[in-house]
């Protein structure tokens, strides 16, 4: 939020009677900030979605530095310095959300650039991948096409990504192999290991194939399921996007090894019920 509205000179230049502006410049992707540091404010709440209707995930104290991320439009906060639909990513982690209304940025307006990646909704349920027409068509073959899911996968992902595609079935194998070797005895479905196992395998492709590819691939292959009734459907896309979010996260980082680094942390989210169950309901499972 702008807590300097009175900074409102600007050094304006006329030649010739044109009026020159300083050229626009592009937003980062992070800035730092810091908590308000105010008598009536003890924290700032971290939240798993960019929203009051969001659960607290985190606090973070009055007056403390930290870097945010992207920015997303998100529900309406009312702060000490008025309204704002503002919310900010922190740790490229979809699951961490701060409102504007109550850190200091020195303006109203948006400080870093806007998520590439659609945040969550609760009230829309999950969102919806890019609608362009490639997608519309992938779609829509991945529909009429019910005999195999591992070749409905690579079929959707293929009129999108070519030949990169071959590696949402190495995904996906490796998420099954994972979750057997971490959760031996678990059920089939709508349990942790459920969770914990969508959470890799979209981790896994977006390694490959990038955030929002791997979230599409995992988006239709869950959609095309007729038979999966809406609580479960809503489960698997909410772990979906956290997979997606945390395997860009190891490609951001370059790690050297970047599948170890989405299993160690869709488990520690699992085991600490981070991950969602049944109609999206963080750790219900």
């Amino acid at each position: 939020m702008n807590r300097t509205i009175s900074r409102l000179l600007v050094a304006l230049f006329v030649t010739a009677g044109f009026l020159v502006a300083p050229a626009a410049h592009a937003l980062p992707s992070t800035a730092l900030t810091s908590a308000l540091d105010d008598a009536d404010i003890e924290y700032v709440n971290v939240r798993s979605g960019p929203g009051t209707e969001f659960p607290v995930v985190d606090t973070i104290p009055a007056g403390i530095d930290f870097e945010i991320g992207c920015w997303v439009d998100g529900g309406e906060f009312v702060g000490i310095y008025g309204a704002t639909t503002i919310w900010y990513q922190l740790d490229n982690d979809p699951g961490r959300w701060v409102t504007d209304g109550i850190i200091w940025t020195g303006s109203n307006e948006p400080v870093t650039e806007p998520c590439s990646f659609p945040a969550p909704s609760i009230e829309g349920r999950m969102p919806q991948p890019d609608t362009t027409a490639e997608a519309t068509v992938a779609g829509a073959a991945g529909a009429e096409s019910s005999v195999d899911n591992d070749w409905v996968d690579l079929f959707d992902c293929t009129i999108v990504h070519g030949w990169r595609c071959t590696h949402a079935l190495d995904a996906r194998n490796w998420a099954f192999d994972v979750t057997d070797w971490k959760y031996p005895d678990h059920s089939a479905h709508n349990d942790e290991a459920d969770a914990f196992r969508h959470c890799t395998w979209t981790g896994a492709m977006a390694t490959r194939l990038d955030q929002s590819g791997a979230y599409y691939v995992g988006y239709v292959h869950e959609i095309n399921d007729s038979a999966q009734p809406d609580a479960e459907e809503e489960m698997d896309l909410w772990n979906n996007f956290i997979g997606a979010g945390l395997g860009a996260k190891a490609k951001e980082l370059d790690v050297d090894d970047q599948w170890g680094y989405v299993l160690e942390h869709c488990e520690t989210l699992a085991r600490n019920g981070e991950l969602y169950g049944l109609d999206g309901v963080k750790g219900d499972y």
